[in-house]
Formats: structure tokens, C-alpha cells, sequence
């Protein structure tokens, strides 16, 4: 199917206004050598995780507003200990296994070559420095309130982030900051990252409510992908509404990089990257698909 090749490694490509984030390089990917039932080839990403709580339990966000200088928000949080640090790697993998694992394929365009099924597999490590991706958790924050927050990543670090940690994530464990879900499947902890975004107003229905899983978007950004309607010409807007889909049509605003978690077929071409930066030459193209 694939042959691996000689050359050199292919950098990855920065979104604008980010630099390149070598540790992403350590990223590991493999072709299972055995098809699934699909009879496809299980490709899947590997990602080292480092979680940990924020230094004395307490968050300093900021960002840039316009005309210089920066806008900050102290975040207040309680201690995570480790049984709350493994309840929420649980559930980052059960994110991982319903919104991405098996939803994307690479289908080869020649017949006698398998198509292959895209997958991730979080791994969890003791050290930032063993990471690929490193994760700073808020957990059961007082101030401000909740809803306040906006989870985040930086998959290339940012001049505006502190030292630690290129995604900043709230677990409020079985206090649960929104709703319950209305459309996703879900497990108890996974609910912790399940956020209904309310009234968005969408040009064919009026305003809706539009569920998402915070981690599994988040991944997105680490794997490089921007929001669904950002624009690489507009690189100080990534946050902005517009970036969201806001006003455009329902089924916008519902992928997973927008407000929702569906998945779009070219989110796949993260795997296609893999495929060369990880020295595989395959004989012929490879369309991306969504699961059928």
C-alpha cells in the first residue's frame, strides 16, 4: 500500500501569526498492519498529553485588544488532585473515541490499494517535557464565574500565552457548566466538556442551540485546523463570530471547528499530511471521506 521514502521531514505549516511548535514533530502516526472490519487500514495519530493544574491554582489569561497591550483575567481554581486529573484524561479519550476516532477516511483512488481510517490515540505522560501536547486544567473555578471562561490551544505557542501549557481547559468534574447535551452521545465525564452554545442565529432557522464538546474542538486547533469560516488573510480575527459561522447556514455553524461537533471530510487532510511527514509514499491518491 505505502512504502516509507528517504526524505527529509516536511516542517508543518504555521496558521498565520504562529510560529512552528517543534514538540508537535514528536508526534508519532502508524499504519495498522491488519484491516478493520470496514477493511480499511487503521492510521492512527499518537499524542502525548501532560495534564496539570496551574501553578498555586491560579490563572493569569490575557489576549491582545486593539491599539496595544493586552486585556488579563485572573482565574481562580481549586486544587486537582489526581484522581480529578485521571477522570478528565477519561475523559479527553472519550472525547477522542466519539467525535474523531473512525469519522474521517482516506480512500485510495486505484483499487488494489486499502483505504485507511483515520484515528488518535492520547497517550498520558508525567512531564511537560515528554509531551506533545501540554494541558493546563481549571478545575472548579470560583472566579470569574464559569461561564466566563474560553477554553483555548495554541498549536504553535503564542507571544500572548504564559510559559506552560499550549491548551487551557475547564473540568468542573460533576458540576457541570451548561446543559445537558440534546444531540451528542456522551459519557458522564465527557459532559464536562459538552457546552450548548444558546441562541445562535443562523440564516435558515432563526436562533438555535448548538451543542459542542470543548476538547474535542480544542484538539482541533493542536492539529492545526481553524475555525470553519476563518479566513487565513484576517490572522488577528481566529476568535472573532464570524470565524464561527455566525449568520451563515445551520449546517455551518454545526461542524466541529464551528459551534458543533460534526465532522467535515476535510479535516482528513491532517492524516494526508502524516502521511508525508512521516516518510510514506503511496502509490497512488487518496480522497477524503466521511464515515458513511
Amino acid at each position: 500500500m505505502c512504502e516509507r521514502h528517504s526524505t527529509p521531514e516536511v516542517a508543518v505549516v504555521p496558521a498565520p501569526g504562529q510560529a512552528v511548535n517543534s514538540r508537535d514533530h514528536r508526534c508519532t502516526s502508524e499504519i495498522g498492519g491488519t484491516p478493520d472490519a470496514s477493511g480499511r487500514f487503521p492510521y492512527t495519530l499518537r499524542i502525548a498529553v501532560f495534564i496539570a493544574p496551574p501553578e498555586n491554582n491560579v490563572y493569569v489569561d490575557r489576549w491582545p485588544v486593539a491599539g496595544g497591550g493586552f486585556q488579563h483575567q485572573r482565574i481562580v481554581c481549586e486544587a486537582a488532585p489526581e484522581p480529578v486529573l485521571v477522570r478528565a484524561f477519561a475523559a479527553m479519550q472519550d472525547s477522542v473515541n466519539t467525535y474523531w476516532n473512525d469519522k474521517l477516511f482516506l480512500d485510495s483512488r486505484s483499487p488494489n490499494v486499502r483505504g485507511l481510517s483515520c484515528r488518535i490515540e492520547l497517550r498520558k505522560v508525567d512531564t511537560a517535557a515528554e509531551a506533545n501536547l501540554s494541558i493546563t486544567l481549571l478545575h472548579r473555578y470560583t472566579s470569574p464565574t464559569p461561564t466566563d471562561f474560553r477554553d483555548f490551544c495554541m498549536p504553535g505557542g503564542s507571544p500572548v500565552e504564559l510559559e506552560r501549557g499550549e491548551m487551557v481547559l475547564a473540568y468542573p468534574g460533576t458540576v457541570y457548566r451548561a446543559r445537558q447535551p440534546v444531540r451528542s452521545p456522551a459519557t458522564s465525564d465527557q459532559r464536562a466538556f459538552n457546552i450548548t452554545f444558546q441562541n445562535r442565529r443562523t440564516s435558515d432557522a432563526g436562533s438555535v442551540d448548538i451543542t459542542q464538546n470543548v476538547f474535542a474542538h480544542e484538539l482541533g486547533h493542536f492539529l492545526t485546523l481553524d475555525h470553519t469560516c476563518a479566513h487565513l488573510v484576517n490572522a488577528a480575527g481566529g476568535n472573532g463570530s464570524p470565524a464561527y459561522c455566525d449568520g451563515r447556514a445551520r449546517v455551518r455553524q454545526e461542524f466541529l471547528m464551528s459551534y458543533g461537533t460534526n465532522m467535515h471530510r476535510n479535516y482528513a487532510r491532517l492524516w494526508w499530511s502524516r502521511l508525508e511527514r512521516h516518510h510514506y509514499h503511496c502509490e497512488r491518491t487518496f480522497r477524503r471521506r466521511l464515515v458513511a
